[in-house]
């Protein structure tokens, strides 16, 4: 995973917190800790990974995990070959309802990129017990094997959890604690390499990108940003005994305890700020991320938490209804909700008071209106007192004309099935040439007849599939709707109604130490050669308090969180904060592509806090017609955030 502060797809993954609950499906976990690895390697030791499993592993049998469904490998049974067949054995045995939970404590480590798929040179790994500590021998599982698994994975279940304590990437010499991480330099790695030998597990096609494809149900808790290391602790014994003290992974033994204090609603996200707060008392250099569609999801279930599909419903002085939600929060035009009475349970949606249906959406408000039997908004809304609190709890989540336009010649049979398998995602729809913004067409230069995409312009997208092949057209499809979210999550934010607040957002390359800037293309576009490295500046010049967000747009579907505010903290009146990202290298083979269509970095800042993930989840219900979406303008009386957009464009130029 390329940049520093982005949630990486090699992450640690959450051990979560919730009374124990009825569930339909079952809960199945595979275990994973490496402390010892061949004397030969010379690698340190991790004397707190046998500590974690066992931790983890109590906490999973108290959360209605049953103990054969738990399967441990400790140090010389966790091989590469034993890890993914275990993985394997998890696929194969999911069901629908089913959740499914890998955690791993050990080393992490980079290896040079192999399917030129990264923006930086390097590929992040987890280091099984045979890893090898030579070029010749490497035998790291890495981030994109991982990203595949998930993503088959995802077609048997809706519910996939990883953790891992393990360091994405970092150094070996930062002070307290063992470090979990294995420099590619002490393995002989002095500098990135074309390639290497090519996954015996996956087709060239297949292999994913590391970020996990957009309607994939997953959630990903990392101990610490990419550019940092994981730890080790000392934990002492209770008090007042003579106990030894313990040691444990800094990140695990805090996401364990957090799981204690919190309340049967709590979320994932809950989990991680907890688990945050308490770790970053002892070590700041280590922060934890998150990333996944599930990370506003309640504990071990597939239930989305009360906040994350409840909004307050309230009526103006002009008698108009309004929700405290827009498009920040991933809502658009179309997006339907049951009204209940603010103290209404969660399993009382039989006794709604009526539906509502967004008719503009604004930033964060949004214009309602009452939806009659017939479907279409009622004359007469429903009368109620002055007194009664509402709420309204989504349904559908609107498309409101940001679903991408496909065209696909031929009516032949593989054509339809195609076509009906883009449909369904909820985020393409198909129509003629001349108003799409995409045309897959049939490519018979290849030694297999193929599916290829382009732009309506002509310019070709790295997204492919031979005819025939179930598992490359599952990751064409994939990637299609991968591209058509990252465009809606960005429609949603940049449009011509985000200059609310004063926020200065600028990029500087570092290079030479100090920042300079970059030159700047005819388009607007920054360049930004090869093996750059950037800095962020994010500066508050309001009188009010904000919370901000980087956020990574990159052209083939990538949308990932660069860095920013958390829940609890938040960006005071002439403050600035910085963010790096690391050297930015362009994968091999598509130079021409990324220098074509930029990168883009967007900063959104408010003075409320945000779950963005929200904005990346895929529509639910039924889809509105293609067309309308958010009008310039915002008539809502809440003016309440702003977004500043920056596209860069790489370059292959020596500095």
């Amino acid at each position: 995973m390329p940049r520093p502060q982005r949630t990486t797809l090699l992450p640690v993954l959450a051990v979560a917190a919730l009374a124990l609950e009825a569930q339909a499906g079952t809960r199945r976990a595979l275990l994973v800790g490496v402390g010892t690895y061949p004397e030969q390697s010379h690698w340190p030791a991790l004397p707190g990974t046998r500590a974690d499993v066992d931790l983890v592993h109590g906490a999973l049998l108290a959360r209605g995990f049953r103990p054969e469904d738990v399967v441990v490998l400790r140090d010389e049974q966790a091989t590469r070959q034993a890890i993914l067949g275990e993985l394997e054995k998890l696929t194969a045995r999911s069901a629908r309802d089913d959740l499914v939970f890998f955690y791993f404590a050990g080393h992490g480590s980079r290896l040079p990129d192999q399917g030129h798929d990264e923006l930086d040179p390097f590929d992040e790994t987890i280091v099984p017990y045979d890893a090898g500590s030579s070029p010749s021998k490497a035998n790291d599982v890495r981030d994109d094997v991982l990203g595949d698994w998930i993503a088959r994975t995802n077609r048997r279940t809706d519910q996939v959890v990883l953790v891992f304590d393990c360091c994405s990437s970092g150094t070996n010499t930062r002070g307290g604690g063992t470090s979990r991480f294995l420099d590619p330099a002490v393995r002989g790695f002095d500098a990135p390499r074309a390639s290497l030998a090519p996954e015996p597990e996956l087709a060239p096609d297949a292999r994913g990108s590391g970020y996990v494809p957009a309607g994939r149900r997953y959630v990903a808790l990392s101990a610490c940003r990419s550019n940092e290391s994981a730890y080790e602790l000392a934990v002492p014994g209770p008090s007042g005994t003579d106990a030894p003290a313990r040691v444990h992974g800094a990140f695990t033994w805090n996401l364990v305890r957090a799981l204690d204090e919190l309340g049967p609603d709590a979320t994932w996200a809950d989990l991680l700020v907890r688990a945050s707060a308490t770790l970053r008392s002892v070590e700041r250099r280590q922060t934890p991320v998150i990333e996944g569609p599930l990370a506003a999801y309640r504990l071990f279930t597939a239930e989305a938490a009360r906040d994350a599909r409840r909004f307050a419903l309230e009526r103006a002085e002009d008698g108009a209804w309004r929700l405290a939600a827009g498009r920040i929060d991933g809502l658009t035009e179309g997006a339907l909700f049951a009204v209940l009475r603010a103290d209404a349970r969660r399993d009382e949606l039989a006794h709604r008071l009526g539906r509502v249906r967004i008719e503009r959406a604004g930033r964060d408000a949004s214009l309602l209106g009452w939806v009659g039997p017939d479907g279409l908004s009622a004359v007469d809304a429903p009368e109620f007192d002055a007194s009664t609190r509402l709420q309204a709890v989504l349904l559908e989540r609107g498309v409101g004309g940001l679903r991408l336009g496909f065209a696909l010649p031929g009516e032949d049979a593989a054509a339809l099935e195609l076509a009906r398998r883009l449909e369904a995602t909820n985020l393409l729809v198909r129509c003629a040439t001349a108003e799409a913004d995409l045309v897959l067409a049939r490519d018979a230069s290849a030694v297999r007849e193929r599916w290829r995409v382009q732009t309506r312009r002509g310019r070709a997208l790295p997204l492919a599939a031979a005819l025939g092949s179930q598992d490359e057209l599952a990751a064409l499809i994939d990637g299609l709707a991968r591209l058509a979210s990252a465009r809606r999550a960005r429609a949603l934010l940049v449009d011509d109604a985000t200059d609310a607040l004063d926020v200065a957002f600028d990029v500087r390359a570092m290079g030479a130490g100090s920042g300079r800037e970059l030159e700047e293309r005819a388009d607007g576009a920054r360049v930004v050669p090869a093996g750059e490295r950037l800095e962020l500046t994010v500066r508050n010049a309001t009188t009010l308090p904000l919370s901000a967000a980087v956020l990574w747009f990159s052209p083939d579907g990538e949308v990932s969180w660069v860095g920013g505010t958390s829940e609890e903290e938040t960006l005071g009146p002439g403050q600035s904060l910085r963010l790096a990202l690391d050297e930015l290298v362009l994968p091999a083979g598509r130079e021409a592509f990324f220098a074509e269509a930029p990168v883009e970095l967007v900063c959104v800042a408010s003075p409320r806090w945000h779950d963005f993930g929200a904005l990346f989840q895929e529509p639910v219900g039924p889809s509105a017609a293609r067309g309308g979406g958010a009008e310039g303008g915002d008539p809502l009386a809440c003016e309440g955030w702003t977004a500043r957009s920056i596209p860069l464009a790489l370059s292959p130029a020596v500095r």
